[in-house]
């Protein structure tokens, strides 16, 4: 299915009543996901309440589900609001729909990146140097366009990128660089690193990126309890040095997976 169909679904979906259960399943990720209806919707992606913006190629399925209590004031029951939206989604096109337990539906199928890709022209609209990263960015990884877009930040014009992680990486989301706030920001799984920004100089965040992809550097994450107490990227062979005594779990994430590993302390 196309991300602009995609679009409309959301579309759709924003103004349905009585409002919906909705899970998204999100490429890479073995569980539904609970959100919100959306708030905005553009061709690239949609706004999800707190997890905001997130673009259609990252997902995989949505299960979709009326209240079960009939919302006061509503002229539908449940099952009417169902069938009204079933009727509703196929109107917009051949869409992959299955019943699914509990009264619902699914709308599944893996999605292609076929939305509009991010072209130079449109990199020419950041501020210098930021537009001539954006076009070594792509030409390193020509395949990101489509995961790219431009965000207007402080009134002016900053480069967001989310590349979904292969699913062995079991990564908490997916790889993303900003470029607000006047530097290069580069984030995966909990981990996050800021890059000083020389006019002429990007080489370091691609080849952060490089060591990332190619296992080189891992990621790692200290926690005590449920609280992320730290996090950080390194070599992937090294050994990590448990920070607090308080620690209780270690968890260590590489782009394929050949790293992982979760140990736990009593």
């Amino acid at each position: 299915m196309s991300d602009f169909k995609w679009r409309r679904v959301f579309a759709l979906l924003a103004t349905q009543e009585p409002p919906l259960q909705v899970w998204i399943k999100w490429v890479g990720s073995d569980t539904n996901e609970p959100i919100e209806t959306p708030r905005t919707v553009d061709e690239r992606g949609a706004t999800f309440g707190d997890l905001g913006w997130r673009p259609y190629i990252a997902i995989e399925e949505l299960f979709l589900r009326a209240y079960v209590e009939r919302p006061r004031g509503s002229k539908q029951s449940r099952y009417q609001a169902i069938e009204s939206l079933r009727d509703a989604l196929k109107s917009l096109g051949k869409l992959p729909l299955e019943s699914a337990a509990g009264g619902g539906f699914r709308i599944t199928g893996h999605l292609p990146a076929v939305a509009p890709a991010l072209s130079d022209e449109d990199c020419d609209g950041l501020p210098t140097p930021f537009d001539a990263f954006a076009r070594a960015l792509f030409s390193a990884y020509p395949d990101w366009r489509g995961h790219a877009r431009l965000n207007e930040v402080h009134g002016g014009q900053c480069l967001w990128v989310e590349v979904p992680p292969p699913p062995e990486a079991d990564m908490n989301g997916p790889l993303w660089i900003s470029t607000a706030g006047g530097e290069v920001t580069v984030g995966i799984d909990y981990s996050h690193s800021h890059f000083d920004w020389p006019p002429d100089a990007y080489d370091d965040v691609l080849e952060h990126i490089r060591d990332l992809l190619s296992e080189r550097l891992s990621v790692h994450g200290q926690f005590i309890g449920e609280w992320l107490s730290s996090a950080g990227t390194g070599p992937a062979e090294r050994t990590i040095r448990v920070g607090e005594l308080r620690v209780s779990r270690l968890r260590v994430r590489s782009w394929h997976g050949m790293h992982n590993r979760d140990e736990t302390f009593a």
